[in-house]
């Protein structure tokens, strides 16, 4: 069978396949998925553009869809559906991006002749946009969509620096106009109109484009052209520029030379809590997520959500410990400090992986569109974890996920990851009480909680299981030996939150961090919710906040994304129905209470 996705979504054997409408955005998420799985979460969202009350829709869908295509969609399994292509199968995208990656490896040894033919025969695989049949209200195909015309943007400025390096000055005159009417704005597409201006005689002509240019970023964006740009039009107004393309130095990373400055694979995550509890089943499915990696043409990218304080860092580390073996050319750690007031900013971050991985900075772009080639191309062919902690959205890491198989990614995130192609999500809850009592007994002793396990039993209860609040609760009783567990339980219910600080640890600021990311309108449901039952339906607070329902859904489900609210299945109405952990609730009341003071 032949699978196209970079124009029309379409299937042929002998003759073509028809795929319906409503089957399309099933099939596309499929296949950009492969030869990974992807959640029935992901499915629901693509098709409908919601996952609630969809899965038995889903299920009759994904039946349809076997029929047409048979032996390729097996039953799904826990982490999901996924598409098996047969080995004389052709996949449009597979082989654009094998082409692409062969071009790429042509330019990194200066081959740009073979460079041109790799990333030509790549991009005339394209037909119209990508998807262009799929509907694209739901915003996951529409970013899906947008993700495929950036690698094709990719491509095409590649392909373009080749045909300038080898002289093609003036041949590239109207190609470069062309994409440049597409994107004004790229100073990369500028600069090479420059330098073929220039090398084709028309110098004045170069001028004005920096002019041109200059104009439109100040207009649109309020900055000037970026120090590359500035620095080429200073070398052609002084006529300093050479007439033809010095020839392009290779990044000096051989494949079997060892990442890292010293050699030494980068062993970057931070050690694991030794009394980490719980998590046996979560551990598992990434772990055998992850060790898909190198199995196919995609890089495996896996992301665990949840509220504060549920302990997603603690998780990513250890799973990242476990895996170190599987991963033989290292494992790169960066805290994207994403709830913070100040994420980290991408260039900034791509230039200490780099150093770390043996790169001299000497000489590299300061830009992330500079960076990220480079960075890539590093990455190209090794077999290396990378863990992404506390990211604030996917543009916060996308120039930093790996370009080509054998690597895998690990990101958590507080908010539910939107327009992921491949992606595993793991929505990670609050441990158990029998887990949320070994957490409390490895911190404060067994001896000690077996001596008023009703007490020991409460206090957990009103943690929440949230990790973060147990372990705040076990240190403040670590610190007082002699302090009763029953006297701690009663504080805890009469002041939860403010019980809950010790040293600079608090489970109010943590959940604070992610309270003041929202939009106004969704803080102050969130703080409204806080009156209601912890279970409930939409039409239910539409009625206590004398509000649209459909305006309430929408709110209701920025919440779910920032995982401060969880959906909780339908009730015998078939409405909705959400509900939201105590901690979270008592935040929303005591923020509650004191704007009601002013």
């Amino acid at each position: 069978m032949r699978f196209a996705i970079l124009g029309q979504v379409s299937v042929r054997d002998q003759t073509p396949i028809e795929v319906s409408r409503m089957r399309r955005p099933l099939l596309a998420a499929l296949l950009l998925a492969w030869p990974g799985e992807v959640s029935a979460e992901t499915l629901m969202q693509a098709a409908w553009g919601d996952d609630f009350g969809r899965e038995n829709a889903l299920k009759t869908a994904m039946s349809q869809l076997r029929r047409v295509l048979p032996q390729r969609i097996p039953a799904a399994t826990s982490h999901g559906y996924r598409i098996e292509l047969q080995s004389d199968d052709v996949f449009d995208l597979e082989r654009f991006r094998k082409l692409t990656e062969q071009g790429r490896q042509h330019r990194s040894t200066g081959r740009h002749n073979s460079a041109v033919s790799s990333l030509s025969a790549a991009l005339e695989l394209w037909g119209d946009p990508p998807l262009t049949d799929v509907p694209d209200n739901p915003i996951r195909v529409a970013t899906w969509r947008q993700e495929l015309l950036w690698e094709r943007k990719v491509a095409q400025e590649e392909l373009l620096d080749s045909r300038l390096l080898l002289g093609e000055h003036r041949q590239l005159l109207g190609d470069l106009r062309r994409e440049l009417a597409d994107d004004p704005l790229s100073e990369r597409l500028n600069a090479m109109l420059m330098t073929a201006l220039y090398r084709a005689g028309h110098r004045v002509e170069a001028l004005h484009q920096f002019d041109r240019v200059a104009a439109l970023l100040a207009e649109d964006t309020g900055a000037a052209p970026g120090a590359m740009l500035r620095r080429l039009r200073e070398e052609i107004a002084a006529d300093d520029i050479q007439a033809s393309p010095p020839p392009r130095q290779p990044i000096a990373v051989v494949a079997a030379q060892p990442l890292g400055a010293t050699g030494t694979p980068p062993a970057q995550v931070p050690p694991v809590v030794t009394d980490f509890t719980g998590r046996a089943i979560e551990l598992k499915q990434l772990r055998d997520y992850l060790t898909t990696a190198g199995q196919g043409v995609g890089v495996p990218i896996a992301c665990i959500s949840g509220p504060p304080g549920v302990g997603k860092t603690a998780l990513a580390h250890q799973v990242a410990h476990v895996l170190r073996p599987t991963f033989g050319d290292g494992q790169i750690y960066v805290h994207m400090a994403g709830a913070s007031q100040r994420p980290r900013e991408v260039a900034e971050v791509l230039g200490e992986v780099l150093s770390a991985l043996g790169i001299a900075l000497t000489g590299l772009p300061h830009t992330v569109s500079g960076r990220t080639p480079v960075y890539r191309s590093v990455m190209a062919g090794r077999r290396a974890l990378v863990v992404l902690d506390d990211v604030s959205g996917l543009r916060h890491i996308h120039p930093l996920l790996p370009g080509t198989p054998g690597c895998a990614v690990l990101v958590t995130s507080r908010s539910h990851l939107v327009g992921e192609t491949s992606i595993h999500t793991l929505r990670l809850g609050p441990l158990s009480t029998d887990e949320s009592l070994c957490l409390l007994s490895e911190i404060i002793g067994s001896e000690r909680t077996a001596s008023d396990p009703d007490a020991a039993g409460d206090i957990v209860a009103e943690c929440g299981g949230f990790p973060l609040a147990i372990r705040i609760a076990g240190a403040r009783l670590s610190a007082q030996p002699q302090w009763p567990l029953r006297a701690f339980a009663d504080r805890l219910r009469k002041r939860l939150l403010e019980s809950l600080v010790v040293d600079n640890l608090a489970m109010a600021a943590s959940i604070a961090d992610s309270a003041h990311a929202l939009p106004d309108d969704a803080r102050q449901m969130f703080q409204l919710l806080s009156l209601l039952a912890p279970c409930f339906t939409a039409w239910e607070v539409a009625m206590s906040v004398d509000q649209d329902v459909e305006e309430v859904e929408d709110l209701l489900e920025v919440l779910v994304r920032h995982s401060l609210l969880n959906p909780a299945g339908v009730d015998p109405l078939g409405h909705r129905r959400y509900e939201q952990y105590e901690l979270l609730s008592a935040y929303g009341a005591q923020q509650l209470a004191k704007d009601a003071k002013h």
